[in-house]
């Protein structure tokens, strides 16, 4: 676990090559653990946002914007172990983002809108979830054994 976190800040912004399942999953686990804790002291604290954001403080917005950019490096080096392109995590996010962004809408909007698009908003959302269950797939299976596009196997590559 330790070697895969310092692997992680080690190429904090570098989107090229390739991260073993192995280095991906023990980063998102120390990860979940930091911010669980954090949280924790935070709500017990007193030191959340207000509402909706109430589970979330600033410390762990301090620590979210550290993680950001690794956290999205990791994630793309993972998809590259695969032979994916990194587009496609770069596309779930901005997915992630327009449909937060719609949510906050039909909130404001929720007495005007009708039926039809709320039906729309439920349609994208189950789009969403698929395409989420996907990428978990992708981040689960093992890595190529053969060099890809992207170099050379962290997993299988004879030293």
């Amino acid at each position: 676990m330790k070697q895969a976190i310092i692997n992680v800040f080690t190429k904090y912004a570098t989107f090229k090559g390739r991260a073993r399942r192995s280095e991906f999953w023990w980063f998102r686990l120390f990860e979940s653990i930091i911010f669980a804790l954090i949280m924790i002291i935070e709500v017990i604290n007193g030191l959340t946002f207000a509402p909706p954001f109430n589970f979330f403080g600033p410390i762990s917005l301090l620590v979210s914007l550290i993680v950001f950019l690794p956290d999205i490096a990791l994630s793309i080096r993972r998809l590259h172990d695969i032979n994916k392109s990194g587009s496609w995590y770069l596309a779930y996010y901005v997915v992630n983002a327009a449909l937060a962004g719609s949510f906050v809408i039909i909130d404001d909007l929720r007495n005007i809108v009708s039926s039809r698009v709320s039906i729309a908003f439920i349609l994208l959302y189950i789009l969403y979830l698929a395409y989420a269950i996907l990428i978990i797939a992708w981040f689960c299976k093992d890595s190529d054994k053969e060099p890809n596009r992207y170099g050379e196997s962290p997993k299988y590559y004879d030293n």
